[in-house]
């Protein structure tokens, strides 16, 4: 009697530490940087129509367009910064990598001042520094240096019309997280080839009504009525449902293992 007791004793102790394992485990890693090929054709299309771009709009174009000459000017830049040249040098080597305006220069210095990137830069983080260069208010950086991002909420959304249950477009279904300290909120997908869950948008100003988004090129990723839960001024206004984040993460991991297992076939 004694030892069956135990033996549900035990059991239940070890329900109690597998659950919050279990939950906090999954098959998606964060990338912050990860940027989708759909993603960087239509902001490199978006930038090129521009006729009489800005140095941030031009810089951009070139990291999305030549990726290696793009990194080719920023290790420059990397270099003299962390060799802690004197600021007339590192200036001049700014304006020689192909970087002239005083605000660039100054967001450069910083970022690399604080080691957020490899050394020397990859090309996979080449969205981090175009992050950098299109911010003005900059709210990203309060994500780069986050202690730490919890799940909020998820949202699935699908145009005109609420979506029932895990039924709306892919790219339509959000995670909602919080940055610690900061408490920004951003919004985030997954892709289930690359296994990696990154953000699309942050939260750049809140109201009583809703939250206006702007995405990691610095442009106006649309605005989330609170109380409705309708995002606009995308190409189509899409209504949400809100749910778990358990169970986004869980249907993102089930989809990711049914990909594993048809490769394995």
């Amino acid at each position: 009697m004694v030892s069956t007791f135990l033996r549900q004793i035990n059991r239940f102790v070890f329900v109690l530490v597998l659950v919050p394992i279990v939950e906090a485990s999954n098959l998606y890693s964060d990338d912050l940087f990860y940027l989708s090929d759909q993603e960087r054709i239509s902001n490199a299309e978006r930038v090129a129509a521009i006729d009489m771009p800005s140095e941030a709009e031009y810089l951009t174009q070139i990291a999305l367009e030549k990726p290696k000459i793009f990194i080719r000017q920023v290790r420059l830049v990397q270099e003299v910064v962390e060799n802690k040249s004197d600021v007339e040098l590192i200036s001049d080597k700014l304006r020689e990598a192909g970087f002239y305006s005083i605000d660039i220069q100054d967001q450069l210095i910083e970022i690399f001042n604080l080691g957020i990137f490899s050394n020397p830069v990859t090309e996979a983080e080449i969205t981090g520094l175009t992050m950098v260069i299109n911010e003005s208010s900059r709210p990203w950086k309060s994500i780069m240096f986050a202690e730490r991002l919890e799940d909020y909420a998820a949202i699935e959304c699908a145009s005109d019309k609420i979506p029932s249950h895990l039924t709306g477009p892919l790219e339509h279904q959000y995670m909602i997280r919080i940055a610690y300290p900061d408490m920004n909120l951003s919004l985030w997908r997954f892709n289930v080839i690359e296994a990696v869950s990154f953000p699309v948008a942050l939260v750049d100003k809140t109201t009583v009504d809703t939250y206006e988004l702007i995405d990691r090129f610095g442009q106006r990723f649309g605005q989330i009525d609170r109380s409705a839960l309708i995002i606009n001024g995308l190409d189509s206004v899409l209504k949400c449902s809100k749910f778990s984040p358990f169970i986004l993460r869980a249907f993102k991991d089930h989809q990711r293992e049914l990909l594993l297992a048809e490769k394995q076939l």
